[in-house]
C-alpha cells in the first residue's frame, strides 16, 4: 500500500498547537491583511535568555525574550510575508516579522518576529482623539473629540519641565516623548489620552518607523 504525504497538505493535520492569526500588510498597495487559521508559534532561544536585560548567548542580543518563530502553511497566504509585516494572534498581540524564508519543499513560510510592546517596555494604554469642528449659533468654531484609535499600547516618557509666562503668570510646560504600538496619520487636528484621562497636544511626530522600530510622537501634556 502506498501512502502519499506532502507536507502542503498535511500540516494542519498533524500539528498541534495551532492558532488562528491574522496578517496586517505593511505598505503593500492592493494585498489586503488577511486570516490564517493554522499558524504555529515557536518560542526562539528561550533557553539562553539571560538576566534582565534580556539577551541571548548564542546569539549575541540578536533575540530577545519577547522573539517568536511562526510556520504559515503557503496555502493559507495570498502573497509571501514581508518584513515589516504584522502578525496579530487571537489576544491582539502584534508580532513583526524581521525575517522571513520559505521552507518545508515550499510548503510554509517561516517568520522570526519580534513583540515590540514586551521589548519597549510599552505598559501604557493611549487613546487617538480626532478633532472634530461644527459651528454654534453664534457662529463661533466649536471643537469636539472623538476616540479614533481606542486602548494602544505605549509609553509616555517625561522628557522635560519648563517654565512659561503667560498673561503675567506663570505656568509649567511638560514636555514628553509618547512611543506608540501602532503607527497612524497624526497631526494638529489630533490629541493623545494617557492613563487616568491626561491630554497631550502633539508638537512632532517622527517619520514612518523604520522596521523593527516604533512611532515616536512629541507632545506637551494639557493643564
Amino acid at each position: 500500500m502506498t501512502t502519499n504525504f506532502t507536507t502542503t497538505d498535511d500540516f494542519a493535520a498533524i500539528t498541534d498547537g495551532l492558532e488562528p492569526i491574522t496578517l496586517l500588510r505593511r505598505e503593500t498597495p492592493g494585498v489586503p491583511d488577511e486570516s490564517i487559521p493554522h499558524a504555529l508559534r515557536r518560542a526562539v532561544d528561550t533557553a539562553e535568555v539571560v538576566g534582565d536585560n534580556r539577551k541571548t548567548i548564542e546569539s549575541d542580543g540578536r533575540y530577545t525574550a519577547a522573539d517568536a518563530a511562526w510556520s504559515l502553511p503557503a496555502t493559507e497566504v495570498s502573497q509571501p510575508p514581508r518584513l515589516g509585516d504584522v502578525l496579530r494572534d487571537a489576544a491582539g498581540r502584534r508580532w513583526t516579522i524581521l525575517e522571513v524564508r520559505l521552507v518545508a519543499l515550499g510548503a510554509r513560510w517561516r517568520c522570526r518576529t519580534r513583540e515590540l510592546s514586551i521589548a519597549n517596555g510599552l505598559e501604557d494604554t493611549i487613546d487617538v482623539l480626532k478633532a472634530v469642528y461644527s459651528k454654534s449659533e453664534s457662529g463661533a468654531v466649536e471643537t469636539t473629540w472623538t476616540v479614533l484609535h481606542e486602548g494602544v499600547r505605549g509609553r509616555i516618557q517625561p522628557l522635560e519641565t519648563r517654565i512659561a509666562a503667560e498673561n503675567s503668570a506663570e505656568t509649567s510646560v511638560h514636555r514628553c516623548r509618547i512611543i506608540l504600538e501602532e503607527s497612524f496619520d497624526l497631526d494638529h487636528t489630533n490629541r493623545l489620552r494617557g492613563p487616568g484621562g491626561a491630554l497631550y497636544r502633539i508638537v512632532s511626530v517622527a517619520g514612518f518607523p523604520k522596521l523593527g522600530e516604533l512611532q515616536t510622537v512629541e507632545a506637551e501634556k494639557l493643564p
